[in-house]
Formats: C-alpha cells, structure tokens, sequence
C-alpha cells in the first residue's frame, strides 16, 4: 500500500480514535503521526482549491488524478487536469505551506512540466502559502528557481485565470457594521403602513 493510501485510510478512522489510538495505528502503518496529518493539511487544501475552483463557476470540467495510483506507477501526474468555460486547458498542481516559502525541486518541477507538455498542455502550480492562494504557471517557477513566497502574490495569475478579483486586508484590520436605529425604525413603519394599506 503506498503511503498516499495509508495516509487515506487514517483519514477515514481518525474520528473513531483517541490521540494514543491514532499513534498506534500510524505506527502500524509505518509512518510518523507528525508526518500524516501534515499530509492530511495537503490534502484538505487540495480540496479547499477544489471548492474554490468550484465555486467560481469559471471551469468546464474539472478531472483529477488518484495519487496512490501515480505512487505505483512512479509517474509525476498532477493533481488535476482544468478545463475553463473559455476552452483554456492546463494541468494543475495543489499545494500548500505553512511557512514562509514554498520551494520545489528543479527536478521535481521539470518532471511534472514533461508530464503536461507531453499532452501539450500547460502546467499551473496553486499554491497557499499561510492561507493566502496564489497561481503561478510553471515557467514562473522556473525563473524563480522553484522557490514563491507571499512577496509574489502579485505575480500570481488567480484573479486573471478565475476572472475575479482578490482582496487582501491587513493583519488586525478590523470591519465595524453600523446601523442607524431611526433608519430601521423608518423602514419598519413604511413596510407596516403599506402592509395596512394591502
């Protein structure tokens, strides 16, 4: 079983377990505790840029490839092949840190550009660095010798290829919502005298 799939298969009974439980059976599957649920924060970004994609309603189709069978094949497939509703198609890959940078290998990243090209399709990268999403295409990787980091989120391709627009607020900025009580009072008192008069 590839380690994709054990991750998997803890996923679906870590609900049932306590702490002790759990690192009981990442032992027994041969894998740190540590090492699974920070793998297990991957694959929820995964799904969370799926949800994203989603809820855009920018994609045609959406077709993903299962990673346990990738592992056993050792083939460097992406995670999913995008169709936009504007006919553009690109293989993606979902990723995601919680430091400061994201950084790839050179070989790694040249693997998976051959995977895409070889079906003469561009590659993206999604990434999220400390929950702020980012998309690059790959060739942007390479310039930056694999290495992104939050200073080049305004390099990042998301607003263009999703046709949205992002907004990113400081840290601390607070957002105070003020009612007027007199205009509510009036709203109110219009409603009910052209409810009185139906």
């Amino acid at each position: 079983m590839s380690d994709f799939n054990k991750i998997m298969a803890f996923q679906q009974m870590m609900p049932y377990l306590n702490k002790e439980q759990q690192d009981n059976l990442a032992t027994t599957l041969g894998m740190e505790l540590q090492e699974i649920e920070r793998r297990l924060v991957g694959k929820n970004k995964e799904d969370e840029f799926i949800l994203i994609l989603l809820f855009m309603e920018v994609c045609k189709s959406i077709t993903a490839f299962d990673e346990g069978v990738s592992q056993l094949l050792k083939t460097a497939t992406s995670d999913l092949l995008v169709e936009l509703q504007n006919e553009k198609k690109f293989m993606l890959e979902i990723k995601h840190t919680g430091k400061e940078r994201y950084s790839i290998s050179m070989g790694n990243l040249q693997k998976r550009i051959d995977y895409a090209s070889k079906y003469g399709l561009e590659m993206f990268f999604a990434i999220s660095i400390k929950g702020y999403w980012m998309l690059f295409n790959a060739e942007y990787l390479k310039e930056e010798k694999g290495k992104i980091d939050i200073s080049d989120l305004m390099k990042s391709k998301l607003d263009e290829m999703l046709d949205c627009i992002s907004y990113v607020f400081p840290k601390g900025l607070r957002i105070k919502s003020v009612y007027c009580l007199i205009g509510i009072l009036m709203y109110i008192k219009i409603n009910y005298l052209v409810l009185r008069r139906n």
